[in-house]
């Protein structure tokens, strides 16, 4: 039981001291990501939009 306790431990600090090492952004680098994110949704949405747009007038003109 001793053995799994030092085990998880061990694995805590190693996981500690890799977060230590990453490289966390600043509050300005998180809202222009957050924008190119929120850009980049918008855009899909309207190019989602669009096909669906285009390929139901295709299927009601060859339907019906």
């Amino acid at each position: 039981m001793a053995v799994q306790t030092k085990k998880k431990t061990s694995w805590f600090k190693s996981i500690r001291m890799e977060l230590k090492k990453v490289s966390w952004p600043n509050r300005k680098e998180v809202g222009q990501y957050t924008a190119v994110v929120f850009g980049m949704c918008v855009a899909v949405g309207v190019l989602i939009a669009a096909c669906d747009a285009v390929f139901g007038f295709l299927f009601r003109a060859i339907v019906g």
